[in-house]
């Protein structure tokens, strides 16, 4: 009896492993990624995450049939015939538990680093990743503080910070607009599925052409030189007399003095 009870034990032991097995997934930001719940390949499994220590029901999938347990406005949660937890999109703010049925997924989410260069006096686009669709947030790092710059989501951009002459802005791709770019702008800008990388070379010594909406065309690196009309030839330099003579008056190149008496008699 003993004996059986022993076996008994190290049965629900070995189906407790089974089932407790722990999955480890990298994936990087912006990705779509596909957690597998263990050796089950049918349900109905319920996946949940672990959040603050509290497991919190995503959705349950059964027969390609899906059930949402939370908000999911963006639909970044999903399934398939098969009972995989499907997450579009994801950032490092998903890294985490996930459990279902038959496992523990510990997913960890990479950074995506992008660099890129623009001269001052530019207008800048940098993209979120492979992101193209919101809510994003972007953000800068500053003074080692993470300062919210707007946050976009569908085609409506909410500005978190004071911006009178509007040089930030974006689009409905989830691109942050940096209007007349100086080195001052220079450094790391986060989103939800990248971190970009900004370098700004100096642009002394250039002219900068602008439109009324003051967003920059163009650089050009020599100004405009005055160039003689064609055709057009100079007959004479101009002539200076010295005006001894209060009715003295300017014609044309010439300064011309009316003459007095003494000059008559003098010729």
């Amino acid at each position: 009896m003993e004996r059986v009870g022993f076996l008994c034990l190290l049965l629900c032991g070995f189906l407790h492993m089974i089932n407790s097995e722990t999955l480890h997934q990298t994936e990087k930001e912006g990705n779509t990624v596909a957690l597998k719940c263990g050796r089950l390949t049918k349900g109905p499994v319920t996946w949940s995450r672990d959040t603050n220590g509290q497991r919190v029901d995503i959705l349950t999938t059964h027969n390609g049939q899906t059930t949402k347990h939370i908000a999911d406005p963006d639909r970044r949660y999903g399934s398939s015939a098969d009972p995989v937890l499907i997450i579009y999109g994801v950032s490092q703010s998903d890294a985490g538990r996930y459990d279902c049925s038959g496992a523990t997924v510990e997913l960890s989410v990479t950074e995506e680093t992008l660099h890129q260069t623009e001269k001052e006096g530019n207008t800048v686009a940098l993209k979120c990743g492979r992101l193209t669709k919101g809510p994003v947030t972007r953000s800068r790092d500053t003074n080692g503080q993470r300062v919210d710059i707007l946050t976009t989501h569908n085609g409506e951009t909410t500005k978190h910070i004071a911006d009178p002459d509007r040089r930030y802005g974006s689009q409905a791709d989830l691109v942050l607009i940096l209007r007349r770019v100086s080195q001052s702008d220079a450094g790391r800008y986060d989103c939800s599925g990248a971190t970009v990388e900004l370098s700004v070379t100096s642009g002394t010594g250039y002219a900068v052409k602008h439109n009324q909406e003051h967003v920059y065309d163009s650089i050009d690196d020599t100004m405009p030189t005055a160039q003689p009309v064609s055709g057009q030839q100079r007959t004479e330099e101009p002539i200076y007399y010295l005006a001894t003579d209060p009715g003295a008056q300017t014609t044309g190149l010439q300064l011309s003095l009316p003459m007095s008496k003494a000059s008559i008699r003098a010729g």
